[in-house]
């Protein structure tokens, strides 16, 4: 079990991190956060670093 259940993808999302489908990467350097549920959403390039470095290793 992860230590952190939920993950901040920009300043005003957070989300679960076991609702998470996939990560893809747009030409802009952004990632769109693919969920379960079939929502799509993005993160902000702020919070882009934090989560190729927890969330992608």
């Amino acid at each position: 079990m992860p230590k952190q259940i939920f993950l901040q993808i920009s300043s005003s999302e957070i989300v679960n991190i076991t609702q998470i489908k996939e990560f893809s990467l747009s030409q802009t350097g952004v990632y769109q956060v693919n969920l379960l549920n079939g929502r799509k959403t993005y993160t902000s390039r702020r919070y882009a670093q934090a989560i190729r470095k927890e969330f992608l290793k």
